[in-house]
């Protein structure tokens, strides 16, 4: 009997140990939520590909890849923050707590905001060549082939580049490119001076009614070609 006692306890601890091994793996609190997809985006977690859908949930470690025509928008924990991730980019989301909330963007454009930050607390928008700060704003960072660029649209934004030549804090309508190892701040009244029309509200969305801010004008191609040969001369010095 004592065998036999024993034997059932031993099934009983074995089917246990069983159980708690093979139940699913408890996900921490979400730090952000889609609540708004268009298109085609996949989410990459710990090696596995999934389809981006309306209320998936977003957690440290997620990226966000999205297609040639896919939108998605995340609206962080407690509505602390807002992105608006646009077509063909990269984006994960690294950190997200009270003290740090870092992200990195590998290629394409998103329009970011961000309450107001408690002191000591930070947020980064990282690239491959650059790293936006804020405690509290809304920038735009896309790409132009090798030119990263950043538009201040609220608040100030601490800015540098990776290769640590240039730093520097910049106020609402500043719009800074970078290039290898080049930076090119602009200022509103330089931007004027160019052509470009300063408005109060920014518009960098892609969709009629997003929570970052309006839809986007099409650049006219002359004010393009200035642009590009102001920067071409800028990054030739």
């Amino acid at each position: 009997m004592k065998v036999k006692h024993a034997l059932i306890l031993f099934s009983i601890s074995l089917l246990t140990l069983l159980l708690v091994q093979c139940s699913p793996k408890k996900l921490a609190p979400a730090d952000g939520i889609v609540t708004f997809k268009l298109g085609e985006s996949n989410l990459v977690r710990e090696g596995k590909t999934l389809p981006v859908e309306l209320q998936t949930e977003i957690r440290a470690g997620d990226k966000i890849i999205t297609a040639e025509k896919g939108v998605v928008i995340i609206v962080f924990r407690n509505n602390s923050a807002k992105i608006e991730i646009q077509p063909n980019t990269e984006y994960t989301l690294d950190k997200f707590d009270d003290q740090e909330r870092l992200m990195t963007m590998t290629k394409g454009n998103a329009w970011l905001w961000s309450e107001k930050l408690q002191k000591g607390s930070k947020l980064q928008m990282r690239t491959p060549n650059t790293v936006a700060g804020v405690r509290g704003t809304k920038f735009f960072t896309f790409n132009m082939g090798e030119i990263t660029g950043t538009c201040h649209c609220e608040g100030d934004v601490e800015f540098s580049n990776k290769s640590g030549n240039y730093s520097g804090v910049h106020h609402k309508h500043y719009m800074v490119f970078v290039k290898e190892n080049k930076t090119v701040a602009l200022t509103d009244k330089e931007l004027v001076a160019m052509g470009f029309p300063i408005r109060e509200e920014h518009q960098h969305s892609l969709l009629d009614d997003s929570p970052l801010g309006p839809h986007k004008e099409d650049m006219p191609p002359e004010l393009m070609e200035k642009l590009m040969a102001h920067l071409t001369k800028e990054f030739d010095k």
